[in-house]
């Protein structure tokens, strides 16, 4: 429990600070990955005025210049639309058979320099 709190507050304190928000997505990668071993990471930054979203590929800002595979999408008929919809978590394990909407399922990041 110690280690999730120090965790939360290196990210609260970054939060709240004048770094850029590569530097912020780095020190969030480090501190995930000193709680759980995952093989990607990825956040979504919701543009509600918009109708559209972000991904963002957190793990290749984590390492130096490792390839950019965000990408933007509309927020129309997506998972993230029924999740901004119900205000609850949604757990998907496979795309192609749980029924996700097709612009979910058509998402890929693309590199960016």
């Amino acid at each position: 429990m110690t280690l999730r709190a120090a965790v939360v507050d290196e990210l609260m304190r970054l939060l709240v600070s004048r770094h850029s928000l590569d530097e912020v997505f780095a020190a969030f990668g480090e501190g995930a990955a000193k709680l759980v071993t995952f093989d990607a990471l990825g956040v979504s930054l919701l543009d509600a005025e918009r109708g559209e979203f972000e991904i963002v590929d957190v793990m290749a800002r984590t390492l130096p210049d490792g390839p950019r595979r965000d990408a933007r999408m509309p927020l129309a008929e997506t998972l993230l639309a029924r999740v901004v919809a119900s205000g609850a978590p949604l757990r998907v394990d496979d795309l192609a058979r749980a029924g996700a909407p097709a612009a979910s399922r058509r998402a890929r990041p693309t590199a960016r320099p």
